[in-house]
């Protein structure tokens, strides 16, 4: 038994063992090689697999403390950041430090983003790479 693929229309349709001679009709079976993949291409006796989607971008819900006050300095906006939480409620300040996670859609940070003037997109790309750190 031989691996053979598939190949419709220069599209990898299937990848199948069988004996040497047999076939499909209106298929084309070529042996199994380097790159070969449903849904990939054979053209030109090239194997070539199919180009993959980015996996979605997960935007994280929360990010620990250490994240957050790290992207905070990448930032160079740790400084302003404190100076604000100092200007607010004690409560604001005692969530900043006692916090366990920071919330993206929690109300401090809804505010603090805002002071800065953040728009969501910037909001949402300070998590994900918070997340990273």
């Amino acid at each position: 038994m031989t691996k053979y693929a598939v190949v419709d229309n220069e599209i990898v349709e299937n990848v199948i063992l069988a004996e040497e001679g047999f076939e499909i009709e209106g298929k084309v079976l070529v042996p199994f090689g380097e790159g070969c993949a449903i849904g990939g291409t054979y053209a030109n006796g090239i194997f070539t697999p199919p180009e993959l989607p980015e996996p979605p971008v997960v935007i994280p819900d929360k990010v620990s403390p250490r994240q957050f006050s790290t992207m905070l300095y990448n930032l160079g906006l740790l400084a302003t950041v404190e100076n604000w939480i100092d200007a607010q409620d004690p409560r604001v300040r005692i969530a900043y430090d006692k916090s366990t996670y920071f919330y993206r859609n929690q109300e401090m940070m809804t505010q603090g983003f805002a002071a800065l003037g953040f728009t969501e997109q910037q909001i949402d790309n300070f998590f994900i790479e918070a997340d990273k750190l």
